[in-house]
């Protein structure tokens, strides 16, 4: 039976990506004995690498297994799985015992439909404690405690336009212009975007921790929060696919975790997203920005999403944004801090 569960969280942890996940694997009442900790630290990493090719790794290659199955029947064929590994990281000795933790992680050759084939990486962190069974010591307690799926992207990025000069703190020309790609013809969600400035003026400077997650750099994060809060519908999909954008709270044994696509924080994906659905329109030189557009900057990649918040009657554009929380900033002022980097435009407005 626990064998079971184990690899139902496995699979569940490799089906939806992140989430804290904890789940016990040791001894049945879940106590560890008082002992006085003395292990060295290779001692420590033969005796959780023996735990791991006895009762870790299987588990996770039935994992595979049922995962490989699943997945086939929605055009996603998985291929070998190579690199794999299973490394102890860090180890604590304390007087109860001693405390591992342990990196699994591998990667895995699949071709999606419709996207051709690319890589999958796979990471599975864990918190194993080591406690002394008469003259032995034995790993008593596992616990899973985060895991993590990354997709490498097979669109990559899109094609560079020539980078653009810094602009005065004027007001905006038309005269420079921004190379744009023509989006397929989709037809485009509803978007109010008054409502999504309202929000990102609202929360650019106090984000929405309760009901949206903190990614660290959330910059695209919070852009799609104003997306949301303009109207756009989520679309759901497997969380790699720059054709899905979601996001979700989650709960599990009474922890609660977000969940969301890659599209949702990542700043390249949220492009491919507005690309291939048709939700955006590029614009081509900035007189053609409204308040509720979008700039994505591409320094050696896509790596920045604002959201514009105000146009004055000059014409001046002032956005909004995360990492660092800013609100109301000059566009212009944004643009002199980088020299030589390139923008993208949405027109998100209808």
């Amino acid at each position: 039976m626990l064998k079971k569960l184990f690899a139902a969280v496995l699979a569940l942890t490799l089906t939806f990506g992140l989430g804290l996940l904890f789940i016990g694997c040791g001894d049945e009442d879940g106590s560890l004995p008082t002992v006085e900790a003395s292990l060295s630290d290779s001692t420590i990493e033969t005796i959780v690498l023996d735990y791991a090719k006895a009762e870790i790794l299987p588990e996770t290659e039935k994992a595979m297994l049922e995962k490989k199955e699943i997945f086939s029947q929605y055009g996603i064929i998985y291929g070998e799985t190579h690199d794999k590994s299973f490394k102890v990281v860090r180890q604590e000795q304390t007087a109860d015992g001693v405390i591992a933790k342990a990196v699994e992680s591998g990667i895995i050759d699949l071709v999606i439909k419709d996207e051709g084939p690319t890589t999958t990486s796979y990471t599975f962190n864990y918190r194993l404690s080591l406690a002394k069974d008469g003259n032995d010591w034995i790993v008593v307690e596992c616990l899973p405690f985060l895991t993590s799926e990354t997709v490498n992207d097979p669109h990559g990025d899109p094609p560079i336009p020539r980078s653009m000069p810094c602009l005065s703190d004027g007001p905006e020309s038309d005269s420079e212009e921004v190379t744009s790609l023509l989006a397929p013809a989709f037809a485009a969600t509803y978007y109010n975007a008054n409502a999504a400035v309202r929000y990102a003026l609202a929360h650019a400077e106090n984000p929405d921790f309760d009901n949206y997650p903190d990614l660290g750099l959330n910059c695209t994060n919070f852009i799609s929060q104003c997306m949301i809060a303009g109207g756009w519908n989520m679309k759901y999909g497997w969380y790699w696919s720059n054709k899905a954008w979601w996001h979700t709270i989650r709960t599990w044994w009474g922890f609660k975790w977000h969940q969301q696509s890659y599209t949702w924080g990542g700043a390249r994906n949220f492009y491919w997203f507005t690309y291939f659905s048709g939700r955006g329109t590029p614009a081509t030189s900035w007189s053609q920005l409204k308040e509720g557009d979008v700039i994505q900057r591409k320094k050696a990649k896509i790596d920045h999403s604002l959201i514009v918040t105000d146009i004055d009657a000059r014409g001046k554009i002032y956005i909004s944004y995360q990492t660092p929380n800013t609100r109301r900033e000059a566009l212009s002022a944004f643009r002199s801090r980088y020299p030589g980097a390139i923008y993208y435009l949405w027109r998100m407005s209808n």
